[in-house]
């Protein structure tokens, strides 16, 4: 490999790196689609050891966003406002940062794409000298929006403002997902899981709205109780329990199923080993 290609594979590594984002465990985040609406995201990883969930944010900053809420010092969660206030919380989250993201992305694109190309093209010419300035130009700039819209979302947080200022300033793959450290700010974070689950429409926020319920019916040391459902999302119209899809066979020799896992079993066991030894349903 030639120095310019080393160069740039680290570069990809770092910007890699820069797109895991951690958070307590039992941190839960919604990711925006590329035309409409959110998706129910868990952690790619937990790291039991050090109490932290690893997310993977979009791979580019714009026009993609995402959003983690996460558990408070007590380990619960603490519900603030409906699913309207929170659909408004995160529209004003996009719009606090698609500046931002808007310049992360362009930075990107001319960090990744145009500069290679005019270094392959024009060698150690004017030309590229004054791609180079361009980037640097977008890294200041990046850096001093979120210094202004930080400053108005935390003003308290002086240290990591100026912190992160220095960063964008020189490191480009820093400056390419700074967006990402306002996402991360309590104040712009959706407040419970439930109404994170609530407001997705894919496949995971079902089933992790329905394994939940079920643990809270059968469980002792379940996520979330019952009162929490109820108040958040059944009084509201957002959950229904008899929309809950049943459990299904397996297999021809399946007899009865967990009613919290919907794991089947055969006529030889009669307790669910991973639920806390409940008694197995029979198939009807």
């Amino acid at each position: 490999m030639t120095d310019g290609q080393t160069f740039y594979a680290y570069m990809a590594a770092f910007y890699l790196w820069s797109c895991l984002r951690q958070a307590p465990r039992g941190s839960f985040a919604i990711t925006q689609r590329v035309w409409k609406g959110w998706d129910f995201t868990h952690p790619v990883a937990n790291l039991a050891g050090l109490g932290k969930a690893i997310f993977l944010a979009p791979l580019l900053p714009w026009p993609q966003s995402f959003s983690i809420t996460r558990p408070g010092k007590s380990g619960k969660y603490v519900s603030r406002g409906s699913l309207s206030s929170n659909k408004r919380l995160l529209r004003l989250a996009q719009l606090a940062t698609s500046d931002i993201r808007f310049l992360s992305l362009s930075l990107t694109l001319y960090f990744f794409l145009a500069l290679p190309y005019m270094y392959i093209r024009s060698g150690d010419s004017p030309n590229t000298l004054l791609c180079i300035t361009v980037c640097f130009v977008l890294m200041v700039l990046i850096g001093l929006r979120f210094f202004c819209v930080h400053k108005r979302i935390a003003p308290d947080a002086r240290g990591d403002r100026y912190k992160h200022l220095l960063f964008a300033c020189t490191m480009p793959w820093h400056s390419m997902r700074l967006a990402d450290e306002l996402f991360m700010l309590p104040r712009l974070s959706p407040s419970h899981p439930l109404l994170l689950a609530a407001l997705s429409s894919n496949k995971q926020s079902v089933e992790f709205l329905e394994q939940n319920y079920r643990e809270s019916l059968h469980k002792k040391k379940a996520h979330f109780t019952l009162e929490e459902f109820d108040d958040i999302l059944i009084s509201k119209n957002l959950f229904n329990p008899k929309d809950m899809r049943p459990a299904e066979k397996s297999g021809a020799n399946c007899s009865s199923y967990c009613p919290c896992c919907l794991t089947t079993y055969t006529e030889m066991v009669d307790r669910c080993s991973e639920c806390e030894d409940l008694r197995l349903i029979p198939f009807d």
